[in-house]
């Protein structure tokens, strides 16, 4: 039996068609904790506390920040509230900082039979796709065919050579009527980072990717349960037991 985890790239902080918008100690939002005196828009702030931070003031009243964006993310940064600046125009602004973790795939305990679903930060974290318990994946390609001219159709022989690479699967399984996360994520036409294990005994063994849910088939027959089937089509690389590479 396969065991299915996804996760929504929104909630995720996916910046990219990778996962290398994810990485730990990254400032991924920011509020103006003390807006300061003395600065313009268009100031470029490097935020202490890690390396590479840079924020860019969007607004200012009468030379207090009002308004600011993240630049750059920067690493080694930590949630944190009042982080100091340099740089700009002004002196004594303060901002609350939102950073990132490193991403941590979710485990299987044997002995409980329960999932560890790592948290990667206080705003996101991994969710289980409970009761779906058949899954199917399928990788194609493209082919070009080259037909060179011959004299003789004996010697007629088709040149084909490999394009593109595309995926795409299914889950279905029971229908679990305390969740509509598979409904709601397809009415809202989110792509979602899908991790589907071969096995529950053996998490070694995986496939990772981002996909659109294409269809969803809930089905209510005169018995006493309901069946949900979803197919999805990936947006991108299909990994095999492999994370994309992030710093």
């Amino acid at each position: 039996m396969a065991a299915i985890v996804g996760i929504d790239a929104e909630i995720l902080y996916v910046s990219t068609t990778t996962l290398a918008g994810v990485t730990a100690g990254e400032i991924i939002d920011v509020e103006v904790a003390s807006g300061g005196t003395g600065y313009s828009v268009s100031d470029v702030l490097t935020v202490a506390g890690g390396s590479g931070g840079t924020l860019t003031v969007d607004s200012v009243s009468t030379g207090v920040i009002t308004a600011v964006s993240v630049t750059t993310g920067g690493s080694g940064y930590s949630e944190t509230k009042a982080a100091t600046v340099t740089g700009g125009a002004g002196t004594g602004a303060t901002f609350d900082l939102l950073t990132s973790e490193s991403i941590n795939l979710p485990t299987w305990n044997s002995g409980t039979e329960t999932w560890t679903l790592s948290v990667n930060n206080s705003a996101y974290s991994w969710t289980q796709f409970t009761e779906r318990n058949e899954v199917s994946i399928n990788i194609s390609v493209d082919v070009a065919e080259h037909k060179v001219f011959v004299t003789s159709l004996a010697e007629a022989w088709v040149e084909k050579a490999r394009l593109y690479m595309d995926w795409s699967g299914s889950l279905a399984g029971y229908y679990d009527d305390a969740s509509d996360a598979i409904f709601t994520t397809m009415k809202a036409g989110s792509d979602i980072w899908v991790l589907i294990y071969d096995s529950k005994r053996n998490t070694s063994k995986y496939w990772l990717g981002k996909c659109l849910l294409t269809s969803v088939d809930h089905s209510t027959p005169n018995e006493d349960f309901s069946t949900l089937e979803t197919d999805f089509e990936g947006t991108g690389k299909l990994y095999r037991t492999q994370l994309p590479a992030f710093a």
